[in-house]
């Protein structure tokens, strides 16, 4: 049995949550500004975690709290590095420049659905990554969230008021504030429906659409297409990582 710690640093929140064989048995969170603080893990998981990955988009909080696990449990964490990854081919150049979260996201996708496959990441930004018909990774799309979208309408303008998230059944708005949610909550989705169509076109037919990520079950109620929506997608790909890696070791 291999019970694994995985760690996502993510710019807004970082997610904790044990992997025991593949699956997740327990997560919680804090936010991510208060990576300096003590972080909260459970004396139980001294004797029963074996290793410990951390997925971070943010590199100064990484140290932190990689320095606190490691004090912790005795244990020092594996860091997600694209270059360990030696299992499919990654597209990407440089190669260290692509996000560990995406990195994940398709490290566990690949072990979970069929290929070809997007995985879109709804985060504070959105992300798009790739699976071709051989498993590799063949690139992707970044966008800025829906959250990120919301705000930008409120904040840059003097009377627009910040939507919500309901998509009115109605296009055409008689008010204001149904204007303005209507619009954003229908310029995201239709945005992430045309990029995934020209994904499709580009890839020369049907893929698995896999959705994640803190909007993935919402963008699902109103995106066109199938899809399967997978909340752990990260942590399980922190797992499938530190598991390889751990063997080669």
């Amino acid at each position: 049995m291999l019970e694994v710690l995985s760690v996502d640093i993510g710019n807004t929140r970082t997610g904790f949550a044990v992997v025991r064989d593949g699956e997740v048995v327990d997560r919680w969170d804090m936010p991510t500004h208060d990576a300096g603080r003590e972080i909260a893990i459970p004396d139980s998981m001294q004797a029963s975690v074996k290793e410990v990955g951390i997925c971070s988009v943010v590199p100064g909080a990484t140290p932190l709290i990689s320095a606190q696990i490691a004090s912790r449990l005795n244990i020092e964490p594996w860091i997600i590095e694209a270059e360990r990854v030696s299992w499919f081919v990654i597209h990407y150049d440089p190669l260290n420049s692509l996000g560990a979260d995406r990195l994940c996201a398709v490290i566990a996708a690949r072990e979970r659905v069929p290929w070809p496959a997007v995985v879109i990441d709804c985060g504070t930004a959105t992300t798009c990554s790739v699976i071709d018909v051989d498993g590799n990774f063949a690139g992707g799309v970044i966008a800025p969230g829906f959250d990120m979208l919301a705000g930008a309408i409120a904040t840059g303008t003097a009377r627009l008021p910040r939507p919500g998230d309901e998509m009115p059944i109605d296009v055409l708005a008689t008010n204001t504030e149904d204007a303005v949610q209507g619009g954003v909550t229908r310029l995201f989705v239709s945005g992430v429906g045309g990029i995934l169509e020209r994904i499709k076109m580009e890839l020369g037919g049907h893929v698995t659409v896999v959705l994640t990520g803190g909007r993935g079950q919402w963008l699902k109620r109103y995106l066109a297409a199938d899809c399967r929506w997978e909340p752990d997608l990260v942590h399980l790909g922190v797992y499938e990582y530190a598991r390889r890696i751990r063997a080669k070791a």
